[in-house]
């Protein structure tokens, strides 16, 4: 029995395993929502008392039902921020322009799975790991090419934003270290897209694109997940978590500063 008078909002913290199990009764479920384990313990007054366990750690949560889903989401993908209104508001005024990026961005994924496959060709478990991501984010590529070909929408080059090369600009030169950098860089990106899908998903007027990147929803959780363990072969799980959370401080800095353009990572 859990004794509820010691739960407080503040989440008690340790190191477990990396997933998320969800399963409420309060909160609806989106059937693309492949999680691994939240319990959840008991009501009180529309709260919840939830054990949640994930990749930042094991936290003892109580919240209004309605901000659970959101405050899991944000723990899972170890983001250090949200995306702000403003995205939403040019992605929803630049929809074509946004799907165009989309397809360069399942693009870049790939390319940056088959390059960490060459560059660690020695650990067979990152190359299996890999090879299954490239597969998916050019099966992803072909689906946002389909998409943009019903619209009539061209696909072609467009400027993209420094969001990736300030990323990739922290990398350590030097290995481990630039292994660990790598993997925990693209699992940031993968995040902060899963973290996009959402909002387009629940937001969008457009049911069609809503549904579409519902669909993706999952995948892209499931490739930061892959990218953040793979990270914790090449360090200790201490000096893994530490270093993620300093990029992700450094990859909220860039999403606060915004750009000009209407880009999937704008």
């Amino acid at each position: 029995m859990v004794d509820f008078s010691r739960v407080t909002t503040q989440p008690q913290v340790r190191v477990t395993f990396p997933k998320i199990t969800f399963s409420l009764t309060m909160v609806k479920q989106p059937d693309d929502l492949n999680l691994d384990t939240c319990r959840f313990l008991s009501p009180r007054n529309h709260t919840l008392i939830l054990v949640v366990a994930c990749s930042r750690g094991s936290f003892l949560v109580r919240a209004l039902a309605t901000d659970v889903l959101k405050f899991m989401i944000f723990i899972m993908l170890c983001l250090k921020s949200t995306t702000p209104d403003r995205w939403l508001q040019q992605a929803q005024d630049h929809l074509d322009e946004l799907l165009i990026d989309h397809a360069h961005c399942e693009k870049k994924a790939a390319g940056t799975a088959m390059n960490l496959l060459f560059a660690y060709v020695e650990n067979e478990a990152l190359c299996r790991a890999m090879k299954d991501i490239v597969h998916e984010e050019l099966e992803h590529f072909q689906l946002v090419l389909d998409l943009l070909q019903k619209r009539e929408i061209r696909f072609r080059r467009l400027r993209p934003t420094d969001y990736g090369q300030q990323l990739n600009a922290l990398v350590s030169k030097q290995e481990p270290a630039r292994a660990i950098d790598r993997l925990l860089v693209a699992s940031l990106i993968e995040a902060r897209s899963c973290e996009r899908f959402r909002l387009l998903r629940d937001h969008l007027p457009d049911h069609e694109l809503a549904h579409f990147y519902g669909s993706l929803f999952e995948s892209e959780a499931r490739h930061h997940s892959t990218y953040v363990q793979l990270a914790k072969m090449f360090g200790t799980e201490d000096d893994v978590e530490c270093r993620l959370d300093e990029l992700a401080h450094a990859e909220a800095a860039l999403i606060a500063t915004g750009h000009s353009l209407p880009r999937m990572h704008s």
